[in-house]
């Protein structure tokens, strides 16, 4: 083989890297959702806060044409105490075609992360009575998951519910979720594909920002079987400690195609022994991923 064969060879191989690369940060951002659409969603996941003094204001929002068609989901039930540190809710935002669900974690949420977000679940135990059950006896026994995803599930499932039983051949829904709320994206995504009609179950995507894994290896092998990497982004901030959460501990996994953005906090950026705490704080705030998306998209 001459020179001038290998160095075409070099060339196309250089070339196939790069389009492959390409094609994996445009699948990242979602096929059948705007990019329009997808900036919104930030500002959504904000809606389900109530600390550092927001409003939960929708009027700029509904100015844009999003609707609200049902009673925001409180997530943080059994942490009344803790309302001072502010609380989350579900949100269900409409501009049709699209139906949005977003969660994300307030402190209230993320309290009790020790003793019952990150205690470990049989999943088929836990939903034996609903078809995700089901599926986890035929796809992976056995399976694992956090049990404080589950708790929350059970109480957005009535919103989803709603919202299946309106969908059209048109409808796509869209789980969002910002840390602990990336967890329960993914339990409700399941749910509500398993309980739509087979030819509409192409129309659930999932987008997370800085969550943590929600399954053990079967299960998230499982999951990206239903969910392509074009329908499930996995957005992580370089700094942001959220997403390697216990991955080695309980051997669990993220399923999704990863994304992974920097705002800025991969190296340290100030002097002091609270430095790191302080930069992995910030890399996981809702905030910087919704400036990083921005400049992103």
């Amino acid at each position: 083989m001459n020179i001038l064969n290998l160095k075409s060879l070099f060339l196309i191989g250089i070339l196939y890297l790069v389009g492959n690369f390409s094609h994996a940060a445009d699948a990242g951002f979602g096929d059948g959702i705007p990019p329009a659409t997808l900036k919104q969603v930030p500002n959504i996941l904000e809606l389900g806060l109530t600390d550092r003094g927001s409003k939960r204001d929708k009027s700029k929002l509904a100015e844009k044409g999003w609707a609200f068609p049902a009673e925001d989901v409180d997530l943080c039930w059994g942490n009344e105490d803790n309302e001072k540190e502010g609380r989350s809710y579900a949100i269900q935002a409409v501009q049709a075609p699209i139906t949005v669900f977003a969660f994300t974690d307030a402190l209230a949420f993320m309290a009790d992360m020790e003793t019952s977000i990150m205690a470990v679940t049989r999943m088929d135990d836990m939903f034996s009575e609903t078809p995700i059950g089901e599926w986890c006896r035929e796809n992976c026994p056995s399976a694992q998951c956090y049990r404080g995803f589950t708790k929350r599930f059970s109480n957005v499932r009535g919103m989803v519910d709603a919202a299946v039983s309106e969908a059209s051949g048109e409808t796509q829904l869209l789980f969002a979720g910002h840390g602990l709320g990336g967890g329960v994206a993914q339990l409700t995504a399941l749910y509500a594909y398993l309980i739509l009609p087979e030819e509409l179950r192409d129309n659930v995507s999932i987008i997370t920002y800085g969550s943590p894994a929600v399954f053990d290896r079967t299960a998230a092998t499982a999951f990206d079987r239903i969910f392509p990497r074009e329908r499930f982004r996995r957005v992580e901030m370089k700094g942001d400690l959220m997403p390697s959460l216990r991955l080695k501990e309980n051997r669990f996994a993220h399923a999704g195609l990863r994304i992974e953005m920097d705002g800025g906090y991969g190296k340290p950026w100030f002097e002091g022994g609270d430095a790191r705490r302080v930069r992995e704080e910030l890399a996981h705030e809702l905030e910087q991923y919704k400036a990083a998306s921005n400049k992103t998209l």
